[in-house]
């Protein structure tokens, strides 16, 4: 099942923060979103993001260089802005939340709300392959060969005709009477 994740804007308004989160993407489940930390203290610092609605925590990876990692843990020794790469499998309205922790103390937390939907995906016609049993082979060639049949009849049909009407008639008398009756009549003479 394929999940879009669709995430809007939230600039945190409390002017006390410490911390801003932005994110305006759409990503398909399993596929990497990305999430802007914006910190305004200048020391460096470790982030944790959740991924949770009022009653659960969810699933949620984060990109640490080169591999994925559980958002349980920490990302640690950021400085500045930061572009985080996260991915989850999970839907439903839920808030993406990142803790701020210089040393071992959490200095600022903020949320964001995701609305995480399914994606609807139209489904492509499949191609079947039909197989057929040898009887049906047997059947279709019987076919064949009777038409192919009838079809050599009738054209040595049509030849005998056309040969026959080319051939010129004599005159002669075709049956044993008619040869008699002349016959006797020639002998009366």
């Amino acid at each position: 099942m394929m999940i879009t994740i669709s995430l809007y804007i939230l600039i945190t308004m409390d002017t006390a923060s410490a911390l801003s989160l932005i994110s305006n993407e759409n990503s398909i489940t399993g596929e990497q979103f990305s999430i802007t930390i914006r910190p305004e203290l200048q020391e460096v610092y470790d982030v944790k993001c959740t991924l949770n609605n009022e009653e659960e925590t969810f699933p949620l990876y984060l990109k640490n260089e080169a591999s994925w990692k559980s958002s349980f843990y920490y990302i640690q020794n950021l400085q500045h802005s930061q572009i985080i790469e996260m991915k989850t499998n999970s839907t439903g309205i839920l808030n993406l939340c990142c803790k701020l922790r210089v040393k071992t103390k959490v200095k600022e937390e903020s949320c964001i709300p995701l609305l995480l939907t399914e994606k609807v995906v139209k489904k492509q016609p499949t191609h079947q392959v039909i197989l057929h049993t040898r009887k049906y082979y047997l059947f279709q060639a019987l076919i064949i060969s009777f038409l192919l049949t009838t079809l050599f009849m009738v054209l040595y049909l049509i030849l005998k005709i056309k040969v026959h009407l080319k051939t010129p008639h004599s005159k002669k008398p075709h049956g044993k009477n008619d040869g008699i009756l002349r016959d006797r009549n020639s002998r009366k003479t």
